[in-house]
């Protein structure tokens, strides 16, 4: 049997003790917010270049919230979340940096379609 490796942070998670939920990073600006984030808790990463199922997750019995930083990839998200589902978590959130507290919420776009009558004739 082949022991997977911890991601990235996960010692730091296992050595700060037992938490109320572990935090989770993907996206292209993850690192930065793990760097960020360290001298306060640890966030671990997931790198752009593995996927989830290479990694030993901590997170057995512990909720995750699981951050979408930079770029966003629904498919990389839920099969981030199923690692970690898999890996004994009860219940994975999901939440987008810019939702964080402290950050500047991006301004409401709305759809095409719905701001202008022209957009909606061309397509229907």
């Amino acid at each position: 049997m082949i022991r997977k490796p911890l991601p990235p942070y996960g010692a730091e998670h296992l050595t700060r003790g037992r938490s109320n939920c572990a935090f989770v990073a993907i996206g292209s600006k993850a690192w930065g917010l793990a760097r960020r984030r360290l001298p306060f808790y640890p966030v671990m990463v997931l790198p752009d270049d593995c996927e989830p199922s290479d990694f030993a997750w901590p997170v057995n019995g512990v909720p995750v919230l699981l951050i979408e930083v930079g770029s966003f990839d629904t498919v990389r998200l839920e099969r981030t979340g199923l690692a970690l589902l898999l890996a004994g978590a009860p219940i994975v959130t999901t939440i987008r940096e810019a939702l964080l507290p402290g950050h500047a919420r991006p301004p409401y776009r709305g759809s095409p379609i719905f701001v202008k009558d022209e957009v909606y004739d061309r397509v229907g």
